[in-house]
C-alpha cells in the first residue's frame, strides 16, 4: 500500500534489495524513470540532464513531438556548466510525460551519496508530485541516519525499510536457489554467514559454486 502513495522513502543496507522490491510491488506496465545518484567526483551529465533523458527513454514511439521538446532541453541544460534548471520548468516538462504517460514513476536511488544539485531535482519532484495525480515519486538510499543535505521535508515522509537478511531467511533464499539441492549443513551455515545479512552477496556466491 505504501507504494502507492505520492512520495516514498525506502532505504535499508547495501545489497539488502531495495531496487528489486520495488520493481517486485509495480506493476509491469507501470512506466518507471529510474536514476541512480553518481558520485560527486563523477563526469555523467549533471542530475537534471540524466532525469530528462530518462524521462525521454520510457516515453511512447508515437510521442515525437514532446519528444523533440526533451531533447531542446535536454541540449540546453547539458551546454551549461552548471546544468542547472529553474524548478518551474522541470516540473512543467515532468506534467507534460505525465499527460502523455498515465500513471509512471521516478525513482531517485542511493541518495545516501546526493548532492546539492540532486536536491535541486528531488524538490522539483516532491512539488510536481503535489499536484499531480499520475505521478509517483520514490527516494532510496541506504539507511543509517539522514541523508546528507536532505531537505528537512523529507523526514515526513513514509518510509519502508528493508532489513538485512537474517539466518533464517538466508537459509530459505538458499533453498529458492538451490531447489531440491541439499547442501551439507556446513556450506549452508557458512555461505549465510558469510552474507552478513546481503541477499545479493549470498546470490553471487550461489551463482559462482554453480559455475565451478
Amino acid at each position: 500500500d505504501q507504494a502507492r502513495t505520492p512520495v516514498l522513502k525506502v532505504t535499508g543496507p547495501l545489497g539488502s534489495g531495495k531496487t528489486r522490491a520495488l520493481m517486485h510491488v509495480r506493476s509491469e506496465s507501470f512506466p518507471v524513470a529510474h536514476l541512480a545518484v553518481a558520485s560527486p567526483r563523477s563526469e555523467m551529465p549533471p542530475p537534471a540532464v540524466r532525469l530528462l533523458q530518462r524521462c525521454q527513454a520510457i516515453l511512447p514511439a508515437g510521442e515525437k513531438a514532446l519528444a523533440r521538446k526533451l531533447a531542446s532541453l535536454i541540449r540546453e541544460l547539458a551546454a551549461d556548466p552548471e546544468g542547472e534548471v529553474s524548478p518551474s520548468r522541470l516540473i512543467e516538462a515532468l506534467g507534460q510525460v505525465s499527460r502523455r504517460l498515465g500513471p509512471w514513476s521516478v525513482v531517485l536511488d542511493d541518495l545516501h551519496r546526493a548532492g546539492g544539485a540532486v536536491w535541486q531535482v528531488a524538490a522539483a519532484l516532491l512539488a510536481a508530485s503535489r499536484d499531480d495525480r499520475s505521478l509517483r515519486v520514490v527516494l532510496m538510499g541506504r539507511k543509517g541516519g539522514p541523508w546528507p543535505g536532505a531537505p528537512q521535508s523529507l523526514t515526513a515522509l513514509p518510509v519502508v525499510e528493508i532489513p538485512e537478511l537474517e539466518t533464517e531467511g538466508g537459509e530459505d533464499l538458499l533453498e529458492r536457489l538451490l531447489p531440491g539441492v541439499s547442501l551439507p549443513d556446513r556450506v549452508r551455515q557458512g555461505l549465510v554467514a558469510a552474507s552478513a545479512g546481503n541477499p545479493l552477496f549470498l546470490e553471487e556466491a550461489v551463482v559462482r559454486m554453480i559455475q565451478r
